[in-house]
C-alpha cells in the first residue's frame, strides 16, 4: 500500500456542492490572532470543522444504529455477497451511515436523528479507512472521499454552533447573542437535511447513492490477503506519524497549529480504531515511565471518558498490531485535552461574530469568559500539551511500535 506523505489532507468539498451553514457575507469582526479585519463568513465556516469535546460523551454512549443485523441488511441491500477480512472493516461504519439515512422518509427528521445519535464517530471513522485506502481505490478513491468528508462537515457545523451557543447561555450573554448564535445552528441544521435530501436520501430502488458507490468500489477493489493488508495499514499509520513529528506547529494559531495537531493525533486514533480490530493495546514489559504514571493518577471516571469505545476486539482470524497501552491512553488524553481547548477558541470567536453582529461591544466577553479562549490562553494551554508529547516521546514509541510490528512474525513492543 502506497499512502503519500500528503494524502490526509482534507479535500475541499467542491463549491458546487458545499452547502452555506451561516449566511452572513457583511458581518466582519476583528481576528484575535492577527489584530486584521477579518471576514465573518470565513470565521463562521471555519467553525464546520471536527466536532469538539466528542469524548465527554463516550462514557455513556446509548445504543445507535450499526449492529451485526445491520451489516447484513447492508449486504443484503447492496448487493454484497462475500467480504473478504481487509474489507469488513469497512462494513460497520457503512451500515451505521446507511441506517442512519434511512431512518425516515422525511430528511429534517432523518438529519435530526443523524444529529442526536453519535453518527460524527462512525463517519469519522469511514473517512480514517478512505484516507488510509484513497490511492490504492484509484480514480474513485478521491470522490468517495469528498461525499464523506462533506457529510461530516455539516453534522460538526452543527456541534460547533451549539457548542458556542450553550458557552453562551452559561455565561449569561445577552439575549439578542444567544439568538443569534442559535439563528446559525437552526440554519447548520438545515444544511444538514439538504444535504441528506440532495444527496444521501434512498431512492426508489430503497438505495443510498452515496453508499452504493461506496459498496461498489469497497467490493470490487483487491485488497490482497490479510497479511499484505496487515503490513499496509501498518506502513501507512506508521508514516502519517513520522510526518507529524517532523512538523513544527505554532501553538498561538488555531487553524494551521493546535487545529492541525489535534486533528493528526486524531487522524491517528482514528486509524487504530477503525482497523476493525487489527490493532491492539498490550502492556509491554518496559512501560513510558512519564504516560504510565499520568495514567495510573488519573481519576477512574476521567481516564474511563478518555477511553471510551476504545479498540474494537481482534477478528478470529487476524494477527494483532500492538502498541502500548500507556501511549494510547496519551494519545487520547492529548485530543481530549487539545479539544477544549479549540472549543473555547471557537467559541469564543463565534461570540465575538455574533456580538458585533448585534451592535454589541465584542469587550463585554472579557467580562463573560475572562482570558479563556484568548490567544495567550490557547498558546499556554496547547505548549503544555505539544511539550508534553515530544519530552515524552509519545510519537516516537508509537512509530517504534508499528515498525516492530511490521516485522516478519512482529505483533509490536515487546511484553
Amino acid at each position: 500500500m502506497k499512502i503519500s506523505t500528503n494524502q490526509r489532507a482534507h479535500p475541499a468539498p467542491s463549491p458546487s456542492s458545499a452547502a452555506p451553514v451561516a449566511p452572513n457575507p457583511t458581518l466582519t469582526h476583528r481576528d484575535s490572532k492577527l489584530g486584521a479585519p477579518l471576514d465573518a463568513g470565513r470565521a463562521e465556516r471555519s467553525l464546520k470543522g471536527e466536532r469538539t469535546g466528542e469524548w465527554k460523551s463516550l462514557a455513556e454512549r446509548q445504543p445507535t444504529y450499526g449492529s451485526s443485523t445491520d451489516v447484513e441488511a447492508l449486504a443484503a441491500r447492496y448487493g454484497l455477497a462475500h467480504a473478504e477480512l481487509p474489507l469488513q472493516k469497512f462494513l460497520d461504519p457503512l451500515a451505521f451511515i446507511d441506517q442512519a439515512v434511512r431512518s425516515s422518509p422525511d430528511a429534517h427528521r432523518c438529519a435530526e436523528g443523524l444529529l442526536t445519535h453519535d453518527s460524527r464517530r462512525e463517519v469519522f471513522r469511514l473517512e480514517a479507512l478512505l484516507l488510509v485506502y484513497r490511492e490504492d481505490l484509484g480514480p474513485a478513491g478521491t470522490p468517495l472521499l469528498q461525499s464523506v468528508k462533506q457529510l461530516e462537515d455539516h453534522i460538526g457545523a452543527v456541534s460547533s454552533f451549539e457548542h458556542a451557543r450553550d458557552v453562551a447561555v452559561a455565561h449569561h450573554a445577552p439575549k439578542v447573542v444567544v439568538d443569534r448564535i442559535t439563528a446559525l445552528a437552526d440554519a447548520s441544521r438545515e444544511a444538514v437535511a439538504q444535504l441528506l435530501s440532495d444527496t444521501w436520501a434512498p431512492g426508489a430502488d430503497g438505495r443510498s447513492r452515496p453508499v452504493q458507490q461506496l459498496v461498489d468500489a469497497l467490493s470490487q477493489h483487491d485488497f490482497g490477503s490479510p497479511g499484505h493488508d496487515r503490513e499496509g495499514y501498518a506502513q501507512s499509520v506508521e508514516k502519517h506519524i513520522a510526518t507529524l513529528r517532523r512538523a513544527d506547529l505554532p501553538m498561538n494559531e488555531l487553524d494551521t497549529g493546535v487545529h492541525k495537531l489535534r486533528r493528526q493525533l486524531r487522524w491517528i486514533a482514528l486509524e487504530f480504531e477503525s482497523a476493525g480490530g487489527l490493532v491492539q493495546t498490550v502492556a509491554v514489559a518496559h512501560p513510558n515511565p512519564h504516560f504510565a504514571q499520568v495514567s495510573r493518577a488519573t481519576d477512574a471516571d476521567r481516564r474511563k471518558q478518555i477511553l471510551a469505545d476504545g479498540l474494537p476486539p481482534l477478528p478470529a482470524q487476524g494477527r494483532p498490531i500492538e502498541i502500548p497501552e500507556e501511549l494510547y491512553f496519551g494519545l487520547q488524553k492529548a485530543i481530549a485535552e487539545l479539544g477544549d481547548i479549540k472549543d473555547d477558541v471557537e467559541a469564543r470567536t463565534l461570540m465575538q461574530s455574533a456580538y458585533q453582529d448585534a451592535g454589541r461591544s465584542p469587550a463585554e466577553i472579557d467580562r463573560l469568559l475572562g482570558s479563556t479562549g484568548t490567544v495567550a490562553d490557547m498558546q499556554r494551554r496547547a505548549t503544555v500539551i505539544r511539550d508534553e508529547l515530544a519530552d515524552a516521546h509519545l510519537l516516537e514509541g508509537l512509530q517504534r511500535a508499528l515498525e516492530d510490528a511490521r516485522r516478519p512474525h512482529g505483533h509490536g513492543p515487546a511484553r
